[in-house]
């Protein structure tokens, strides 16, 4: 048993689809991607974007990977090796180290540097296209060429009215950057973890316009001062899912995310198409824990709130509800605090915001201590009991 992967291309009228189907557990299940028709010059006849999107679900489901009629670049298959061998000790529970089966082929190495970065509207893939094409004190910028949107991951394929509204504001941007906009539709994302998946999703869809570039963009997640692993996009194994023709290029781990949002305060055009919120599919709630964060990183830089937010107006409820059990979202809350001592702010919010972190870093304290699953179970027994007394 094994998954294999015969890839085939057709054309309409406005687009190419690339697809392959394969069988997990006795079912079988179809993988596409949709490319603009003007793009066809562009894309790559390697397998390398496919091999990264069936990774995941191969490791998940201790099963080899067969690619039958497309040849993968010798340096990607090296280094997807130690992708594996990182996920495999990160969660040996959920992810096998699988062999791969294909042709290989040498990749090119082109002289001169074409990249795409990928953006959806959020802080960091933003601070990316700012910190390399606006005029800022950068001596090395990235020749960014072209922004890549890919629908069906911030915004399921459904809710087209939403994808669509976004696009929009994705493209203005582009016209302001004087660089192309290029979009792919696909149904990947359905094919794993997201937390685990998204950094090898994102590297499939850069991957099958390798023809045009030598290398594509992510934003980071985290700074290096408090990486996160596992994770599934960070420095260490989204740079080995390069090929020797293709880069992948985690950007922007040496600023802090407040660090961030305030260098890109400058940048009006962004403003107008801020998109962070993991509730809305297009314009921001204002009510969920990113949301959140980011108006508290304007408040405490004494910014405007942009005008995506529905909602703005932040209370000392909001911020003692938010629960931040990664140290990592944890030290963004602080860094946040810190700004606002920094910038002399004195709303009482910030007051509410230090309870917030002491009471954050105590569960998180807890969780290490008794560990996530009990803790998790400990939280399921309690919302039982808390709903057997309502009744």
């Amino acid at each position: 048993m094994a998954i294999d992967l015969t890839i085939h291309q057709t054309e309409s009228s406005d687009a190419i689809r690339l697809s392959t189907s394969f069988e997990i557990g006795g079912k079988t299940f179809e993988l596409w991607f949709e490319i603009p028709l003007a793009c066809k010059e562009y894309l790559t006849d390697t397998g390398d974007a496919f091999l990264l999107a069936a990774l995941f679900p191969a490791m998940r489901a201790n099963l080899p990977i067969r690619i039958q009629n497309r040849s993968v670049s010798r340096t990607l298959l090296r280094n997807l090796q130690e992708v594996q061998r990182a996920w495999n000790q990160w969660k040996p529970q959920h992810y096998s180290i699988v062999p791969i089966d294909c042709e290989v082929t040498e990749g090119i190495v082109r002289e001169k540097e074409i990249v795409l970065s990928a953006f959806t509207g959020g802080v960091d893939g933003a601070f990316v296209l700012w910190n390399n094409l606006v005029p800022v004190e950068n001596p090395f910028p990235y020749a960014i060429e072209a922004m890549l949107y890919i629908e069906g991951f911030h915004i399921p394929l459904q809710e087209k009215e939403a994808s669509a509204k976004l696009t929009h504001d994705l493209r203005k941007i582009a016209d302001v950057l004087q660089i192309e906009f290029i979009t792919v539709r696909t149904n990947l994302r359905r094919f794993g973890n997201w937390y685990d998946f998204h950094g090898a999703a994102m590297a499939s869809c850069l991957s099958l316009f390798k023809k045009k570039f030598t290398a594509g963009m992510l934003g980071s997640s985290h700074p290096y001062a408090y990486l996160r692993f596992p994770w599934g996009s960070n420095p260490i194994t989204d740079s080995l899912m390069s090929s020797s023709d293709f880069s992948i290029i985690n950007y922007g781990s040496g600023f802090t995310r407040i660090q961030k949002i305030e260098k890109l305060s400058t940048w009006q055009p962004y403003q107008e198409a801020v998109n962070v919120c993991i509730r809305n599919y297009y314009l921001n709630c204002g009510q969920c824990e990113k949301c959140i964060r980011t108006l508290l990183s304007y408040k405490a830089l004494g910014l405007h709130t942009p005008v995506t937010f529905k909602e703005s107006t932040l209370n000392p409820i909001k911020i003692l509800t938010l629960r931040a059990y990664q140290w990592q979202e944890i030290k963004d809350y602080t860094n946040i605090l810190q700004t606002a001592k920094r910038m002399k702010q004195k709303s009482g919010l910030f007051f509410w915001l230090m309870v917030n972190i002491l009471m954050n870093r105590s569960i998180r304290f807890v969780i290490d201590l008794i560990g996530k699953d009990r803790f998790l179970k400990l939280r399921h027994l309690g919302r039982r009991k808390k709903l057997y007394q309502g009744e």
